[in-house]
């Protein structure tokens, strides 16, 4: 992995491939380290592809002051200006599409298309405190087991069941490269104070919304499932698909379904030209 200023600030990334560029968009707490079991390989043979570290998460920076969906799509804003990209594909899964989302909003000439997966509707700041909430669990199990956790708890039964090893390294990419808790609760406290669908206004590049069509996460005052539709029906120019036998974690309970991102990614950049964005590579 590398590393960049950005802001007087460290922000850890990885990079590979060559083509038109495209930046996933994780988790705010997720180590990118998850991003190179699913995402990185598969994306990496036709596009020049960039998982990162949000901050205070592996070898990122961690800063002061409150994080916020808003403050994070300006990180990714920042990291395609630092890397040099001009236009770039970007792909979310949970709050992460979120982060996508307002991040093209603001800035909608730099991005090319969107990849929503699994989107969270975000909560009202009215909200009871998630971080009030990460607190008790961890009082209650301890801290790596409620990182780790989240992976049996969030996907489809058959996941771990079937596929044990890859849910063990999924758990073991969620806490290696994990940050300090008091760092975790300020990613927790993000998940408030946004609703994802007032993101939509403005937004016209082509869109892929994904999600498990078993998704039965709690994440927002919608479900996954119900997020991904109502996203899906707000967007120009969005098709959405729903995948069979699948829950919250769908790149990686189904990498399978990188074939059709790859395939949407290379529509929109025959309908719009990618000449100006392909990049020489890392």
């Amino acid at each position: 992995m590398a590393t960049i200023d950005i802001d007087g600030r460290t922000v850890e990334y990885e990079r590979r491939g060559t083509g038109s560029p495209v930046i996933l968009s994780s988790p705010t707490w997720w180590p990118l380290d998850a991003w190179k079991l699913s995402g990185l390989p598969e994306l990496s043979g036709a596009h020049d592809v960039v998982a990162f570290n949000h901050r205070g998460i592996g070898g990122s920076t961690e800063t002061d002051g409150p994080y916020t969906v808003e403050s994070m799509a300006g990180d990714v804003v920042a990291l395609a200006d630092a890397l040099g990209f001009e236009r770039v594909h970007l792909a979310g899964y949970a709050i992460g599409a979120a982060v996508a989302m307002a991040a093209t909003q603001r800035h909608p000439a730099r991005i090319r298309s969107l990849t929503l997966a699994a989107p969270s509707s975000g909560l009202p700041q009215s909200a009871p405190s998630p971080r009030d909430a990460v607190l008790r669990d961890v009082e209650a199990r301890g801290f790596e087991a409620h990182v780790r956790d989240h992976v049996a708890e969030s996907t489809h039964p058959s996941f771990v069941r079937d596929r044990p090893a890859a849910a063990v390294a999924l758990s073991d990419a969620l806490w290696q490269h994990q940050g300090s808790l008091a760092n975790f609760l300020n990613h927790a406290q993000a998940r408030r104070g946004y609703a994802a669908l007032e993101f939509t206004p403005g937004i016209t590049m082509p869109a892929l919304v994904l999600v498990g069509a078993e998704d039965a996460a709690a994440r927002g005052t919608l479900s996954p499932v119900a997020a991904a539709r109502a996203i899906a029906a707000a967007l120009p120019d969005a098709r959405l698909t729903l995948l069979a036998g699948v829950g919250h974690m769908p790149f990686w309970e189904h990498p399978a379904v990188w074939n059709a991102v790859l395939q949407f990614l290379a529509e929109a950049d025959r309908a719009h030209g990618a000449a100006q964005d392909v990049s020489p590579g890392p």
